[in-house]
């Protein structure tokens, strides 16, 4: 369960500790956040079989699901003092990231300020805007066809000729070889060997999956939200 404090700042302390050759080596870095209104602290186990589902979020609050914007900072820690954990992020393109942890480590994510978890990842992400000139367009149609492209994927912001303003690559036929993909929104004209620009976009976090080593671990994820 979320409990609720009130409003009140949260403060993040990062302490590197060492004395190395006679020499203090440590840093430490305060961060706060202002405007918590809720912390949610839960631990858990997650086994070696299957990925257990830790937490969802969402554009509505509900069972096991957060409201994505509101999370302003997320902890998920190992407790065990033997085997590592794999956290698995998933975005709104279903796009996925692993991440190992191990015996007594923490993640720590800090999301945006502002907006939370939204537009915070994308696993086929590359910092490039590219343009393919071999797209064909119809009026009315979400499909268009190309030349096989290694570069078009899922969640790409789309704009040129035939291509309706704020369209995305909705899906595409075959990842990595890309012949024909949807667009998020119907074509604005017919068009043959057009040029469409791709953009990368970040995307949503809607999952987080755990799965331990050899064995059985406790986990605890600890959220703040305004």
């Amino acid at each position: 369960m979320a409990r609720s404090y009130g409003t009140a700042t949260l403060t993040l302390t990062v302490t590197e500790a060492i004395t190395l050759n006679s020499k203090d080596e440590g840093q430490s870095h305060v961060h706060t956040i202002s405007n918590v209104s809720d912390i949610y602290r839960r631990t858990l186990t997650a086994s070696t079989s299957l990925d257990t589902n830790i937490v969802s979020f969402g554009s509505l609050f509900g069972v096991g699901q957060f409201v994505v914007g509101d999370i302003k900072y997320l902890r998920l820690s190992n407790l065990d003092d033997t085997n590592h954990v794999v956290f698995t992020f998933t975005n709104e393109n279903s796009d996925e990231f692993a991440l190992k942890v191990d015996k007594g480590q923490s993640f720590i994510l800090c999301p945006d300020l502002a907006g939370g978890l939204t537009d915070v990842f994308d696993a086929n992400y590359k910092a490039v805007t590219f343009t393919d000139a071999t797209c064909d367009t119809s009026s009315g149609a979400y499909t268009v066809t190309c030349d096989a492209s290694a570069q078009i994927k899922v969640g790409q912001a789309i704009s040129g000729t035939g291509v309706d303003t704020g369209a995305t690559v909705a899906t595409v036929n075959t990842p990595g070889a890309v012949t024909s993909f949807t667009m998020s929104a119907v074509g604005t004209g017919n068009h043959t060997n057009t040029t469409i620009t791709f953009q990368p976009i970040l995307s949503d976090l809607t999952t987080i999956t755990a799965k331990a080593d050899t064995g059985s671990v406790d986990i605890e994820i600890y959220m703040a939200m305004t």
